[in-house]
């Protein structure tokens, strides 16, 4: 099976319609993009530690109105993970 690389009729023309664009604009964009992804890692990690300390404070609270407060304090960081949370059936 031969392929033929070639221009053909269908393909004239076409790369003459596209903008030529500088290596320089799309390192921006990279720089741009990598930027924003570590932002947002950077987010969610602290949002993480954030939750394992207020599961670590509601875990060990002695009191019912500690727990309340805890577990407020976790629906503020996290609505989905209060809601897993208040699934769990309570076992005293």
């Amino acid at each position: 099976m031969n392929i033929n690389f070639e221009d053909s009729e269908d393909d004239a023309g076409m790369t003459e319609d596209l903008p030529i664009v500088e290596d320089k604009v799309f390192e921006e964009d990279a720089m741009k993009i990598k930027a924003t992804t570590e932002a947002i890692v950077q987010q969610l990690h602290e949002e993480c530690i954030k939750l394992k300390e207020l599961m670590w404070k509601t875990t060990i609270a002695s009191y019912v109105n500690t727990w309340e407060n805890s577990m407020l304090e976790i629906k503020e960081v996290n609505e989905e993970a209060f809601k897993h949370l208040m699934k769990i059936p309570s076992m005293f």
